[in-house]
C-alpha cells in the first residue's frame, strides 16, 4: 500500500511539473506570437528619384527641408550657401537647446556630402535613419532604434509608416527645389514643361 501511494504521489508531482512546465512553454509562444503580431518585416530601402540638373547641395538642403517639415529654401547663392553651413556648425548646440524636440516629429540631426541622419521620437521610441543620396536617388534606411523591437529584419509595425511619410516628405521637397530652381532660370525649362 505504501508502495501505491508512492507511486501515485511521484504521477502526482510528476503531472504538477508536467504541467507548470506545459505553461511556461505556452505563455512563451505566445509572447512571441505577440510579438510578432506587432512588427513587420524590414523592407529595403525604395528610391527616390532625384530631378535631374539638381547638384549635391540643393539635394541636401532639399532633404534636411523634408526632414524639417520645411519649404525649400527659394535660392542659395554660393556665399549663402558657405554662412549657412557656418551658422549651421556655429549655432547647432544652442539652437537644439532652445528648440526641444517635440514628439512624434522628424528632427534633423547631422549631414555630410551624401547623407543626412534623422531621428522620429514618438513618446519612449526612437527611430534613427540615414537618407543616402547621389545624383539619382536618394534611399532611407534605418541605421538604430530604441523600443521599437529592432532586428536586422524585423521592426514595429508603426515604423513603415514614419518611414513612407518621410519620403513623401523628400520627394515633394524635391518637387518644390527643382521648380524653385527653374522659375528662377538656373536650369532651363523643357519644352515639355509648362513654365515659359
Amino acid at each position: 500500500m505504501d508502495r501505491d501511494h508512492a507511486l501515485r504521489t511521484s504521477r502526482s508531482s510528476f503531472s504538477c511539473e508536467f504541467s507548470i512546465v506545459l505553461r511556461a512553454v505556452l505563455m512563451l509562444a505566445l509572447t512571441g506570437l505577440a510579438f510578432a503580431c506587432k512588427t513587420v518585416p524590414i523592407k529595403p530601402a525604395t528610391a527616390i528619384a532625384v530631378p535631374q540638373g539638381l547638384t549635391q547641395t540643393q539635394v541636401r538642403v532639399a532633404i534636411i527641408a523634408a526632414v524639417l517639415d520645411q519649404p525649400v529654401p527659394e535660392n542659395l547663392t554660393k556665399r549663402e550657401e558657405m554662412a549657412d553651413r557656418a551658422l549651421g556648425v556655429a549655432l547647432w548646440p544652442f539652437y537644439r537647446s532652445v528648440n526641444p524636440r517635440r514628439d512624434g516629429e522628424w528632427f534633423f540631426e547631422s549631414s555630410s556630402e551624401d547623407s543626412v541622419t534623422a531621428s522620429f521620437q514618438r513618446n519612449t521610441h526612437l527611430l534613427r535613419v540615414l537618407i543616402a543620396f547621389d545624383a539619382a536617388a536618394a534611399r532611407v534606411s534605418i541605421v538604430d532604434a530604441d523600443n521599437l523591437r529592432y532586428t536586422e529584419s524585423r521592426i514595429h509595425k508603426a515604423v513603415p509608416k514614419w518611414i513612407s511619410d518621410l519620403e513623401i516628405r523628400i520627394r515633394r521637397s524635391f518637387s518644390q527645389m527643382q521648380a524653385a530652381i527653374e522659375t528662377q532660370g538656373i536650369l532651363p525649362a523643357s519644352k515639355d514643361s509648362l513654365i515659359d
